[in-house]
């Protein structure tokens, strides 16, 4: 069972940014470039990084604004992606993206609220 301590996003001075996750009875980091994406869910929390899923339980309010907004971008109320993890950007009718992620089986759905937004702000 994954226990969590307070996510450390500073950033680290000897490299990336990194997250401290407790799994078991060990603690370790994750360097955020490894995560793929953010997935929330009530009071738990899911991190998707190197094809594998880490489920944290606790409250992460907040978590966005520690991210560095160059690289996370929120999709939905429920997930935020790492861009440099997006491989695809598919358009559906009514205007809604569809993400594709690296490493992943995953086609992460926008909201209509986000995929404009995304589109206005990452389009040439």
């Amino acid at each position: 069972m994954l226990k969590t301590h307070t996510p450390d996003f500073r950033p680290d001075l000897a490299g990336p940014m990194r997250v401290l996750v407790r799994e078991d009875s060990n603690y370790r980091f994750i360097d955020l470039n490894e995560v793929s994406f953010f997935e929330f869910s009530g009071r738990s929390l899911s991190i998707w990084y190197a094809g594998r899923r880490l489920r944290l339980s606790g409250s992460y309010t907040g978590l966005e604004q520690r991210l560095d907004a160059r690289r996370f971008f929120r999709i939905s109320k429920t997930c935020i992606i790492n861009l440099s993890h997006v491989t695809d950007v598919d358009l559906n009718p009514g205007g809604r993206l569809n993400m594709r992620i690296k490493n992943c089986d995953h086609k992460l759905p926008a909201s209509a609220e986000h995929s404009k937004i995304f589109m206005t702000e990452l389009s040439l």
